[in-house]
């Protein structure tokens, strides 16, 4: 039971890494679209 949740954390946080990653991507698309205007 322990490894399946352990498991399944893992995954979560795998997925969280990723969506960090693709939010601060896109904020700083944003910030250097601002920046030219």
């Amino acid at each position: 039971m322990k490894r399946v949740l352990l498991r399944i954390f893992g995954h979560l946080q795998t997925n969280l890494i990723e969506y960090d990653i693709e939010i601060s991507f896109l904020s700083e698309n944003f910030n250097s679209n601002s920046r030219l205007d």
